[in-house]
Order: C-alpha cells, then sequence, then structure tokens
C-alpha cells in the first residue's frame, strides 16, 4: 500500500495528508482459479491521512463525497485522532475519484452564566477566529472573558476550563483517487 504524502497547503494553512495513487489488491478470484466467476464481489473504497494545522495534528471531522457530476454524494465520514490527526475513512461500492472534505464545529456564541459540559464549543461575541473547547465542565462567567489565541492554549472561564482551537471554514481537498480493495 502507498504511503501518503503531504499535499499542497490548502486556505488557513490547513492541510491534509492523502494518498490519490490508487491501489488495487490482486483478486482473490485471480489468485486462486478454483473460486467460481458466479460469486459477487464487493469493493470498499477508502482514504486515510493526517489532519494538521499550522503543521501540527489536528483533530477535525473528514467527509469524504463522491465525486461525480450528477447524484453525489457523502460516502463516508470520520474525526480525525485528537492527538495525531490521522483518519482513515472507508465505504463500500463506488470506486471513483473523491473529494475530501475537512469540516469543524463552529459551536455557539458565549453567553453569560451558562453551564458548559466537556466537549462544548464555544465562541466570543466579537469574532475573533478562534473557538474554544470546554476541557473541564462548569458555569461561565456573567461578563465575556478576555479571549485568547494559541492551539491548544487554556484557560479557565468562570468554573469552567476551555483551550483555544483555531476556527478551519470548511476546505475540500481532491480529486482524490481512493485505495480500491476487491473482496
Amino acid at each position: 500500500m502507498s504511503a501518503p504524502y503531504l499535499t499542497p497547503e490548502l486556505a488557513l494553512n490547513c492541510n491534509s495528508d492523502v494518498s490519490d495513487v490508487p491501489y488495487v489488491a490482486i483478486p482473490w478470484n485471480t489468485a486462486n482459479s478454483d473460486v467460481p466467476d458466479w460469486i459477487e464481489k464487493v469493493f470498499i473504497g477508502r482514504i486515510l491521512g493526517t489532519v494538521r494545522i499550522d503543521g501540527n495534528p489536528a483533530q477535525r471531522d473528514v467527509v469524504v463525497v463522491s465525486a461525480q457530476t450528477e447524484g453525489a454524494a457523502v460516502l463516508a465520514a470520520a474525526a480525525s485522532s485528537a492527538s495525531t490527526g490521522a483518519y482513515d475513512i472507508s465505504w463500500s461500492a463506488y470506486t471513483g475519484p473523491v473529494l475530501a472534505m475537512l469540516l469543524d464545529d463552529l459551536g455557539s456564541e458565549w453567553a453569560p452564566d451558562t453551564l458548559y459540559q466537556q466537549g462544548s464549543v464555544i465562541y466570543p461575541r466579537a469574532w475573533n477566529g478562534w473557538q474554544y473547547e470546554c476541557v473541564s465542565g462548569g458555569t461561565g462567567p456573567t461578563n465575556e472573558p478576555t479571549w485568547w489565541a494559541g492551539e491548544g492554549v487554556t484557560a479557565i472561564i468562570g468554573t469552567a476550563t476551555f483551550k483555544a482551537r483555531q476556527y478551519i471554514s470548511a476546505q475540500a481537498h481532491g480529486l482524490i483517487q481512493p485505495i480500491v480493495e476487491e473482496h
């Protein structure tokens, strides 16, 4: 299987390592000529890579969409790993070129005296390009806090702890020829 390579930078210095070199497994019915041709074959498409922001691994949602001009469809979706940024997405049937899309949850506008759960995402009333993910639940303050920048930098807001993460608007990368395996 070919190793992923770093693709060109996308907007906002967001990039994704993906393979655009097709890989076709040796068909099992070719390797073993005793297998009858009437057995139905299943084709699996797959892309894998790493989401990076400013060169660092990041956790974001990745969605794979078929690149056909009519009837394009979402094939699969996954979240990349928080620690490595890695993702591995598979789907069945469609084996043509695809678009890989990076999506980021905008979250909710900050509001006073709000109870925040771990995983909640907020952003300032005056947009600054950053969003803040709750890493330890609690109640926000009555007055809007002074917001900070820096991927992964944490601060306490009221009794909750938040980490900053740069907001990345939707990005698309493609056309990518997925790895195709015949089963």
